[in-house]
């Protein structure tokens, strides 16, 4: 039976200085391995990078000992396969057999990897959980995000996790052509950031408390529902006060009380977001000027600013991205 991902091969090895070579690059550093029987240890991963999430499996030949120290980016979902794998998170021992451990930046990692048993792992970016924590906070979070370190996979979310990753993985290995549709790979990003951001951690309350649109008033359900409509035309704060049929004071007010963020800031946040799909879906005639354009910037200067602030890289550079995995 082939192993998760074997459509996607990145390493086979049996040298142990390679191995923990492949693995600081794609995953994370390691600080050492400690191998029960050197002669039978053979090393094999596979992985795919989809957006700003990877996933990967991975497994060992024989009993290993890998020291990660402390992680110092990335979030990281472990699900364990075949004979369960154990990962000690700050002196917390996870079997990840119907638990499964999330290891973030900070945590002190270790994981003993046994014969026969691999780990699934999904790893995102902090930038890129941070930047998806803005949108649900609407606000940049104020501290570190900081995970639990299991979840049970029997129930809730957990469960839901487990059905969507590995659902997932089975689409992808038994048809890697979905991955060459741009807009299905950002579908399977999205779907990949959200899972992890919807796992236990600090800011979940608030994420979820947020979601709920029943708590807003109608003035500020109103104002978003017109600018998200419009958002790619001139429009301005006299537009949006006359589409809510309220005053400018009542209208700032209402959104200084229940939400972070002013309505022309919103109305910024949704041209960012109209434009970075542009991008990662372009026609072939499409330049960043005339996605700028077509989504409400008329300043290129400040639109670049704006969107390297937001999505941690320049549009040309998501642009460009899109056009050479459209085309690979």
């Amino acid at each position: 039976m082939a192993s998760p991902l074997s459509a996607f091969p990145l390493a086979t090895t049996d040298d142990t200085d390679e191995a923990q070579s492949i693995i600081g690059h794609k995953l994370a550093r390691v600080r050492s391995i400690k191998i029960n029987e050197p002669k039978s240890f053979l090393f094999e991963m596979n992985g795919v990078a989809i957006g700003d999430t990877l996933v990967a499996y991975n497994q060992m030949g024989t009993d290993t000992k890998l020291d990660l120290g402390v992680l110092e980016d990335g979030f990281y979902l472990l699900l364990g396969v075949g004979n369960p794998p154990k990962t000690t998170l700050d002196g917390m021992e996870v079997v990840c057999k119907n638990h499964a451990a999330i290891a973030g930046v900070g945590r002190r990692v270790v994981h003993q990897r046994v014969t026969d048993g691999g780990m699934l792992i999904v790893r995102t970016a902090a930038s890129a959980v941070e930047r998806l924590l803005w949108d649900a906070l609407d606000q940049r979070p104020k501290n570190p995000v900081v995970f639990d370190r299991s979840i049970d996979l029997a129930t809730g979310v957990g469960s839901q996790t487990n059905v969507i990753v590995r659902n997932l993985v089975g689409m992808i290995q038994s048809d890697p052509t979905l991955l060459d549709n741009p807009l299905i790979r950002s579908n399977f990003d999205e779907l990949l950031k959200s899972v992890l951001i919807s796992l236990p951690h600090n800011y979940r309350d608030e994420v979820f408390s947020r979601a709920k649109p029943e708590t807003l008033p109608r003035i500020v359900h109103l104002a978003e529902s017109y600018i998200e409509a419009y958002a790619g035309e001139a429009i301005t704060i006299s537009d949006i006060v006359s589409a809510c049929g309220t005053s400018r004071a009542v209208l700032f007010s209402t959104f200084r009380k229940f939400r972070a963020y002013t309505p022309m800031e919103f109305l910024i946040k949704c041209r960012l977001n109209a434009a970075r799909k542009a991008f990662e879906t372009p026609a072939v005639t499409d330049t960043v000027s005339s996605i700028a354009l077509r989504c409400g910037f008329a300043h290129l200067g400040r639109f670049s600013h704006v969107y390297k602030l937001r999505f941690g890289e320049s549009p040309s550079d998501t642009l460009r991205r899109s056009r050479v995995g459209f085309c690979s």
